[in-house]
């Protein structure tokens, strides 16, 4: 079976008391290459989101990164997500709202990317990213809320 890249994203792990979402990136990389043999294509992506957002944790950055393996492995490529952020997020924190999107990479769309890049500089509207991930996302899920679909999408589309 050939290798597929899937775009991985994850916003809002962290909360004022600590974490750090470049950590939880890290770690889930780490565990996806080990355990699965995914390779990392391109560099991780760091994207600074609108800094003036009122629900922001702290510095309001996501995280993306783009990763190939056997279509065959993308079931397990979520689970290792979901232990991964279940791990290391603060979700007893009332305003940690952890998210992750999976796309198949070649399902982002200029849209989608529009979508990023505007997160960045304004507040974008969520409904928005709801519609995103129903009809475009290969996976995505919000715990305590949806809080950090935005950034999850973000970080899995922004090009720099």
């Amino acid at each position: 079976m050939t290798e597929e890249v899937f775009s991985v994203g994850i916003d809002d792990t962290d909360s004022p008391k600590g974490m750090c979402t470049t950590y939880v990136m890290f770690t889930f990389i780490n565990r996806a290459v080990k355990d699965l043999g995914a390779r990392v294509v391109g560099m991780p992506r760091l994207v600074r989101l609108n800094p003036a957002c009122p629900w922001k944790t702290r510095g309001n950055a996501s995280l993306g990164v783009d990763l190939a393996l056997k279509s065959s492995q993308l079931e397990r490529l979520k689970e290792v997500l979901v232990d991964t952020i279940f791990d290391l997020s603060e979700l007893s924190e009332a305003e940690t709202n952890p998210a992750f999107v999976i796309f198949r990479r070649n399902d982002i769309d200029e849209g989608i990317r529009n979508y990023a890049r505007e997160a960045v500089k304004r507040l974008v509207n969520p409904h928005v990213a709801a519609e995103i991930v129903k009809k475009r996302a290969t996976y995505s899920f919000g715990f305590n809320g949806w809080r950090g679909i935005v950034g999850a999408i973000s970080g899995a589309a922004y090009d720099f």
